[in-house]
């Protein structure tokens, strides 16, 4: 009997459902530190990170724009509590094709990104000169140690003869 009233319940919902959120009175509302990181991803293409952290409110809205054009927009109300600061933290990720300007915005808040070309070393050029110096330096380490070695044993032969 109890397995057949089991089979003909139904799931039964009342309203929406009641939404509850318990905030500590110590707390004083911050604003969001944000900062914006451009990364490459397995496709060697771009994405745009825009990490929203420290801040108290979860009900929050983060928006990413690239030359005047929404390229995100996130609710952050899944934001990640951080149990030792009782502060939200929140990252926005967008895949980009090609960007000059960066802009991440939460609550009036905003910071902005321009591309460095000139500070990531892209042609086979600099990459080269980075493996002659890289090679350089490992040699004079290895001639200065065997310097070392070599008035060690001189040193114990005069010393001992």
């Amino acid at each position: 009997m109890l397995y057949y009233l089991l089979l003909c319940t139904d799931k039964l919902t009342f309203g929406a459902g009641t939404k509850l959120t318990v905030t500590p009175k110590d707390q004083n509302p911050t604003g969001p530190q944000l900062n914006i990181t451009v990364i490459k991803t397995k496709n060697n293409n771009k994405a745009a990170v825009c990490l929203a952290s420290d801040f108290y409110s979860s009900s929050k809205n983060l928006i990413l724009t690239s030359e005047g054009k929404d390229l995100l927009k996130a609710n952050m109300e899944n934001a990640a509590l951080s149990l030792t600061k009782k502060l939200y933290s929140f990252a926005g990720v967008k895949e980009i094709n090609s960007m000059k300007e960066l802009t991440c915005n939460v609550d009036n808040k905003t910071v902005s990104y321009k591309e460095n070309i000139e500070s990531t070393p892209s042609t086979i050029n600099d990459l080269t000169k980075i493996n002659f110096l890289s090679l350089t330096v490992n040699g004079l380490r290895v001639l200065l140690a065997k310097c070392v070695a070599f008035n060690l044993l001189m040193t114990a032969r005069a010393t001992i003869f």
